[in-house]
C-alpha cells in the first residue's frame, strides 16, 4: 500500500493532478445534475403539490448553474492538457527515432581534441585544424507533439555528463561566438569543456505539429573512452511537462592509411 510519501510524489505530478481535479469536477457536476433532477421529478409528480413560482426560479437557477459550471470544466480541460513531445535526432543519413548516433573522425584530429579537452584553462587550449568533414558532425533535431495540446514554453536540453569529472562534452573556448542559438548552461570549472547546453523556443510547438530545431554542432565532441558507447540524455520541457530520452554515441576513431605501405 503507498504510503503517504508516496501519495504526496503522485500527486506532485502535473498530469496525475489534472487528472484528479477533473474527477472531482466531473463527479460533482453528476451529483448535482442528479440531484437537482430528482428534485424537479419529486416536485413535478407530487398529485397534491402546485409548483410556485420560486420553484420554477430556482429549478431555473439550478440549470443554468450546472451549465455554466459544464462550460467552465470543458474550458480547463481543454486549456490545461499536457502535449506529447517525442524526439528526433540524427546525424546526416541515420534514423533519427533510433537514438543511436556514430560519430566518425580520424586519428589526428582525436589527439587534437584530447589535448583540447585535458587543457587547463581557455588560455592553453591548442587550435584545431579545420575539419573537412565537420558536416557529418552536425545534429539535426526536432520535436513532434503528437498530442492535441500544445507546448508552451518548449525547451529542450542536452546533458553530457558530469561537471566535476565529464567523460563527455564539447570542447570549448570562451573565444568561440556565444550568439548561437544554443546556449552553454554548463561547463567544467576550466571552462573548456561544456556538460550541458539549451536551446529554448520563442513559439509554443502546437498540437499535432512538428517544430525543427537550430541545427547542433557537435564537430568538437570528445569522450575519454571512444572504444565503448557514450550515454548522453536529453530533456524535452514545456510548462508542466518534462520527458528524458537517452542517446547512444558511437564513436569511430579512424587511422591515417599507411602510405609506406603503397
Amino acid at each position: 500500500m503507498p504510503t503517504v510519501g508516496e501519495f504526496g510524489g503522485l500527486f506532485g505530478k502535473p498530469g496525475l493532478r489534472r487528472r484528479f481535479a477533473l474527477l472531482l469536477g466531473w463527479l460533482a457536476l453528476i451529483g448535482v445534475g442528479g440531484g437537482t433532477t430528482l428534485w424537479a421529478y419529486h416536485i413535478w409528480t407530487k398529485s397534491a403539490y402546485q409548483p410556485a413560482v420560486g420553484d420554477v426560479f430556482s429549478l431555473a437557477t439550478l440549470v443554468i448553474t450546472f451549465l455554466a459550471a459544464a462550460v467552465a470544466l470543458l474550458a480547463y480541460q481543454v486549456s490545461t492538457g499536457l502535449p506529447d513531445l517525442i524526439l528526433a535526432i540524427m546525424f546526416y543519413g541515420e534514423d533519427p527515432h533510433s537514438y543511436e548516433m556514430c560519430y566518425k573522425t580520424s586519428a589526428k584530429r582525436w589527439v587534437e581534441l584530447s589535448n583540447w579537452f585535458n587543457a587547463e584553462n581557455d588560455y592553453s587550449t591548442p587550435e584545431l585544424e579545420k575539419d573537412d568533414d565537420g558536416w557529418r558532425k552536425i545534429a539535426y533535431i526536432w520535436i513532434d507533439n503528437k498530442s492535441k495540446y500544445p507546448a508552451r514554453n518548449p525547451a529542450v536540453v542536452i546533458r553530457f555528463g558530469d561537471v566535476n569529472k565529464p567523460t563527455l562534452g564539447l570542447c570549448k573556448s570562451w573565444k568561440t561566438r556565444d550568439d548561437l542559438p544554443w546556449k552553454d548552461t554548463s561547463l567544467t570549472t576550466s571552462g573548456v569543456v561544456v556538460v550541458a547546453t539549451q536551446w529554448d523556443g520563442e513559439y509554443p510547438i502546437h498540437g499535432l505539429s512538428s517544430r525543427r530545431l537550430p541545427d547542433l554542432p557537435l564537430v568538437t565532441l570528445y569522450s575519454t573512452d571512444p572504444g565503448r558507447p557514450a550515454k548522453f540524455h536529453i530533456d524535452l520541457l514545456a510548462d508542466g511537462y518534462r520527458k528524458t530520452e537517452e542517446i547512444t554515441m558511437n564513436f569511430k576513431v579512424e587511422s591515417a592509411p599507411d602510405t609506406d605501405a603503397l
